[in-house]
């Protein structure tokens, strides 16, 4: 009965002609007859969320080539493996097909909100090579406008089972 969280729009010190969401909470103080509280922003408290976890998705590594990406809708790389990558704005860039990747795996994942996507990707850790096909599973979250994903490369996926139909040839031919 003497505390209380609330919403409700205010101005920032900076801005007096906008209001902006704003939670706070409230502890009624009876001895002086007064409420404190304090708030802050939430669309300061989400800017900060997201880098945190930004850096966090960043530093996600699997295997000797797997990681987490994630692109806003606009086509802008915001977590990746290979730092210099981030900041790009890859929704234009063409694949060797002439495909527009991330224009496609944006498109994919707000039409179906998440999935399995083929496409050529123009980075893969450890590599020389430029262009390699990868499947990627990515998901679409709709309140921050990114999408999330991770992937395999197919001549990783080729090689493995190149490497145990060999080993199931010279088993058989033993036996």
């Amino acid at each position: 009965k003497t505390e209380n969280y609330d919403t409700y729009y205010w101005y920032k010190k900076d801005n007096t002609k906008e209001a902006f969401k704003k939670i706070s909470f409230y502890k009624y103080f009876e001895p002086f007859n007064i409420a404190i509280g304090t708030g802050d922003y939430v669309e300061d408290y989400e800017a900060e969320l997201k880098e945190k976890i930004l850096n966090k998705i960043k530093k996600v590594k699997f295997s000797d080539t797997g990681f987490i990406y994630v692109y806003n809708t606009n086509g802008t790389n915001l977590a990746h493996i290979n730092k210099d990558l981030i900041g790009i704005n890859k929704l234009d860039i063409q694949d060797k097909d002439g495909k527009c990747s991330v224009k496609d795996i944006i498109e994919f994942a707000q039409k179906n909100k998440k999935g399995f996507i083929s496409h050529f990707a123009s980075y893969k850790p450890n590599s020389e090579i430029k262009s390699r096909k990868k499947v990627s599973y990515v998901k679409y979250f709709k309140e921050w406008n990114w999408v999330i994903g991770a992937g395999f490369y197919l001549d990783k996926l080729d090689k493995e089972i190149s490497d145990k139909k060999i080993t199931a040839i010279t088993s058989n031919k033993e036996a």
